[in-house]
């Protein structure tokens, strides 16, 4: 019963909030420095250990090599082979940050970490 006390309630799917942003607007470097920014702080706010950003570090990399997968294999339909190629080869650069990234050791409490 706590827990479901505790728990986050249900997203809704009526979210009439518009997050896009302009890549051409004046500010758009600065609103994605910051919004990356308050979410790294909201993060070492909730719980104070650099497992947080380590975790966080390979969950944003699977993002990326799973977008770069996507869009070589669209390039692929397109038989935009060396756009495929050029997008599978980043996709591969993300895959060598999180190999990198499991022979980082951040503690006795690092989960991630491969031991050599």
């Amino acid at each position: 019963m706590r827990m479901l006390a505790e728990a986050r309630p249900e997203p809704s799917e009526e979210c009439t909030c518009d997050n896009s942003i302009d890549p051409q607007s004046d500010d758009y470097e600065e609103r994605i420095f910051n919004c990356a920014d308050k979410f790294l702080e909201l993060a070492t706010d909730e719980i104070k250990d650099p497992m947080v950003h380590k975790v966080m570090m390979i969950l944003i990399a699977n993002n990326f090599i799973r977008f770069h997968n996507q869009i070589a294999e669209h390039k692929i339909e397109e038989h935009d082979h060396a756009g495929a190629v050029a997008w599978g080869r980043d996709a591969g650069k993300f895959q060598a940050i999180t190999n990198i990234l499991a022979t980082v050791d951040c503690g006795e409490n690092d989960f991630t970490c491969i031991i050599e």
